[in-house]
């Protein structure tokens, strides 16, 4: 899930929320790490300008890396914060 909001400065600013039912510290620490990871790589191609909160669902443990990026891109087009990924 991502929540967008508008921001008055030139940059984005990100968040990524995962919490405790995602699983153990271990878990967790590695889904925030993956999804900061996507929004590095995705981040020079992003609009500017807004706040950007990625909130991890629980199926997200379990997913790779390339299909965390592909369901963040699809969320970022639907968000209108990119064209196409």
């Amino acid at each position: 899930m991502i929540s967008v909001c508008a921001n008055q400065l030139q940059g984005n600013r990100y968040g990524v929320v995962v919490g405790k039912h995602i699983g153990i510290a271990v878990v967790r620490n590695r889904v925030k790490r993956r999804l900061r990871a996507v929004l590095v790589e995705m981040h020079p191609h992003l609009r500017q300008g807004f706040d950007i909160v990625v909130i991890a669902r629980r199926l997200a443990a379990a997913q790779p890396y390339r299909a965390l990026k592909r369901i963040i891109c699809g969320l970022c087009v639907r968000a209108q914060l990119i064209e196409t990924c």
